[in-house]
C-alpha cells in the first residue's frame, strides 16, 4: 500500500510517518473501531474519510476501497505530515527532504553534464534579496568557465530567471545547517552525480561577505588557486584566510577550494557523510568549519590558507597595529576577517565581513566599521557598494520586533 502513495522514496517516507503518528494518537479507537470507521459513509467530509482510509489500512492494507491518492492528499493536509517534514527534514538522512526537486534537477543534470570545475554559492536573505555586487561576481564566474550553483532557501523570482538566464543552477533547500548544510548536502550529492576523477576544482562559497572588489579579483584567487593546486598529486583544501580560534586550527568557510586529489581522498566523503546538521551554530562552526580542518589535517591533507595569519604578522606592521586596537595580543585569538580587515583589504583581499559593517560589537569605541570602508573601495564601484549596503541595512532590520529604548 505504501507504495501506491508515492513513487518518490523520501516522499512515502514522509506520509508513512504522518500516517504511524496519527495512528498511535487514535490506537485504541482503531483497536476496538477500525471496522466499523472503515465502512462508515464519509462523503464530502474529509477528515473521516482520512480516518475511514487509517481504519481501512489498519484492518487490510490490501482494501481496495482504500484510494492512494485520496490517502496522499488526506495526509498531506495534517499537521502530522508538516511536523514529520520538518523533523525528517533535520535528520542525518534528510537530503531529499531540505532540497527536493531541486536537488533532483541537479542531480539529472550533472549526470547528463558533468561539470569539471564548479562554485557553490550558499545565500540567505530574509526577504529573498542578493546584492548586486555578488551577483556581477557570480556571473562572471560562469562566463569564465565554471558551473556556479547557486543554494538559497528563498530568492525573488526575477533574480533566479537572471541568474539561470546566465547558466547559474538553482538549489532550493530549507534553511537547515546554514551554509555548511548546503556544503554538506551538495558535496554528497556530487558523489553521486560526477564520476570520481571528472571534477578538477570544487569551491564552497557564501555571502557572509561583500566583494569590495571589482569580479576580476575574484576570479584572480580562482585561477591562483586552479594553477598551483588543480593538478597536485597531493590533496589540498585551500581558502583566504586561517585561524587557530576556539584552539583549533582551521581555514574559514566562507570561501575554501578542493583540488581533484581531495575530492577522491576518502577523508573528504568520509566527513561530509558523518557531519551532523543539528545543534547551534556554535555547534556547525565546532563540527563543520573547525571539524572539516581538523578531519583533513588528521588524514594528511595539506591545508593552505591565501592569506596566512603568520605571514601577515611577519610581514604587515599595519594588521599588527589594528588586532592591537581590539586588545588581541595572541595569535591563536585573531579571526584576520573580523579584527584585521582593513589591513587585508590593503593586500589586495576581494572581500569584507558583513559582520564586520553590522555587527561587530568588539568596535566599540572605535571610528564605525562602514564609515571606514570607504576608502577602500574603487571609486568605480563606490555606487554599487553603496546601493547594496543600503539594501542589506534595509532588510537587515525589517520584519523584526522593535526593541525597547
Amino acid at each position: 500500500m505504501l507504495r501506491d502513495l508515492s513513487p518518490e522514496r523520501s516522499e512515502r517516507r514522509l506520509l508513512a510517518a504522518a500516517a504511524v503518528v496519527l495512528m498511535r494518537h487514535r490506537r485504541r479507537l482503531l483497536r476496538w473501531a477500525a471496522p466499523l470507521i472503515a465502512a462508515a459513509p464519509v462523503a464530502g467530509r474529509s477528515k473521516l474519510q482520512l480516518w475511514s482510509c487509517l481504519a481501512a489500512v489498519a484492518v487490510d492494507r490490501s482494501d481496495p476501497r482504500v484510494d492512494p491518492i485520496q490517502l496522499r492528499e488526506a495526509l498531506q493536509a495534517t499537521q502530522a505530515y508538516a511536523d514529520a517534514r520538518q523533523r525528517l527534514a533535520r535528520a542525518h538522512s534528510g537530503l531529499w527532504l531540505r532540497g527536493g526537486l531541486s536537488y533532483r534537477s541537479l542531480l539529472d543534470r550533472w549526470r547528463d553534464h558533468p561539470p569539471q570545475r564548479l562554485l557553490l554559492f550558499h545565500h540567505y536573505d530574509r526577504h529573498g534579496l542578493l546584492p548586486s555586487s555578488w551577483q556581477e561576481v557570480l556571473v562572471a564566474v560562469q562566463a569564465a568557465g565554471w558551473q556556479v550553483v547557486f543554494s538559497s532557501s528563498d530568492l525573488q523570482p526575477c533574480l533566479i530567471q537572471e541568474l539561470e538566464a546566465s547558466g547559474i543552477q538553482i538549489a532550493l533547500r530549507t534553511n537547515i545547517g546554514l551554509c555548511l548544510g548546503a556544503y554538506r548536502d551538495l558535496s554528497l550529492l556530487l558523489s553521486q552525480a560526477v564520476p570520481g576523477d571528472h571534477l578538477k576544482s570544487l569551491v564552497l562559497c557564501n555571502d557572509s561577505n561583500l566583494p569590495v572588489q571589482a569580479p576580476s579579483a575574484f576570479l584572480s584567487q580562482l585561477q591562483a588557486w586552479v594553477e598551483a593546486e588543480e593538478a597536485a598529486a597531493q590533496p589540498v583544501l585551500a581558502g583566504l584566510t586561517d585561524s587557530a580560534q576556539r584552539s583549533c586550527y582551521h581555514l574559514q568557510s566562507f570561501l575554501l577550494y578542493a583540488n581533484r586529489a581531495l575530492l577522491q581522498h576518502p577523508a573528504w566523503l568520509r566527513f561530509w557523510l558523518g557531519f551532523s546538521l543539528a545543534g547551534s551554530k556554535d555547534d556547525l562552526i565546532n563540527n563543520g568549519e573547525i571539524g572539516l580542518s581538523q578531519a583533513l589535517l588528521a588524514a594528511g591533507v595539506q591545508l593552505r590558507p591565501a592569506y596566512p595569519l603568520v605571514q601577515g604578522l611577519l610581514s604587515d606592521p599595519a594588521m599588527a597595529e589594528e588586532l592591537q586596537r581590539y586588545s588581541i595580543w595572541q595569535p591563536r585569538h585573531v579571526n584576520q576577517s573580523l579584527f584585521a580587515w582593513q589591513s587585508l583589504l590593503a593586500r589586495g583581499f576581494p572581500l569584507v565581513k558583513k559582520h564586520v559593517l553590522f555587527e561587530l560589537i568588539e568596535n566599540q569605541g572605535l571610528p564605525m566599521a562602514m564609515a571606514e570602508l570607504a576608502r577602500w573601495i574603487p571609486e568605480q564601484r563606490r555606487e554599487l557598494l553603496a546601493a547594496d549596503l543600503q539594501e542589506l541595512f534595509v532588510s537587515r532590520y525589517s520584519g523584526g520586533t522593535p526593541e525597547l529604548g
